[in-house]
């Protein structure tokens, strides 16, 4: 069975504008790393290992994707923390990656089910908790490559504390006093990135909690 949106029209009219916007916004985010690693996987060479009978990515090749971005995000920390100043070059590639992360999930939330003349079963979740345990790495992430970014707006006695100070913007969402000469607008995206995933986090966990029966004698009768 087709999904009842047979044109964008057809989303527009069910959702409104500003859905309808979020979708096509959703659309461009696919030019990101987790899209075009997708989209390789739906190669005629590759399809039959990382794609199912569905025509869904497999879970094994979504972690794989996963598995690879969370290196670079490593190698990235690494060269912009352990020595001078980020390059422009490392502070695009951490920005890319950030906006890859709150793209993708926002897609999974909000957008990837209005896809129009698609299977159902193409457009279903493969599994909540895999994308849960994602959510939770990439924030993670989210935390080193905050770190790159502060330590282009740091000098070289203070650039030691960027991650710690990233980590606690993440966890507390208030700006720590080592970042008091980084402009608001950084800090503040961190917190807005924070608190994206902390909305994904227990949206998911709501959702896998309530879906599943209790033991108790009320689900027996």
């Amino acid at each position: 069975m087709e999904t009842p949106y047979d044109s964008y029209g057809a989303i527009l009219n069910t959702h409104g504008l500003f859905a309808f916007i979020g979708f096509l916004a959703s659309r461009v985010t696919l030019i990101l790393p987790t899209g075009i690693l997708n989209w390789i996987a739906m190669t005629p060479r590759l399809g039959p290992l990382c794609v199912d009978s569905d025509g869904r990515a497999k879970p094994v090749w979504q972690d794989s994707v996963v598995l690879a971005l969370a290196i670079v995000t490593l190698w990235l920390f690494w060269a912009g923390t352990a020595g001078p100043p980020p390059s422009t070059c490392l502070q695009v590639l951490s920005w890319i990656l950030l906006a890859d992360m709150v793209s993708y999930h926002a897609r999974v939330l909000w957008f990837d089910d209005l896809q129009p003349h698609k299977l159902w079963v193409q457009l279903r979740v493969a599994s909540h908790r895999r994308v849960f345990f994602q959510a939770l790495i990439n924030l993670a992430e989210s935390v080193l490559l905050f770190a790159v970014l502060y330590g282009s707006h740091l000098d070289d006695s203070n650039r030691d504390q960027a991650t710690q100070a990233s980590f606690e913007v993440a966890t507390t969402l208030s700006r720590p006093e080592a970042l008091r000469g980084v402009s608001n607008p950084l800090v503040n995206t961190q917190v807005a990135v924070s608190l994206f995933f902390l909305v994904v986090v227990i949206s998911i966990v709501a959702s896998v909690g309530y879906a599943r029966e209790e033991a108790g004698p009320r689900s027996s009768q």
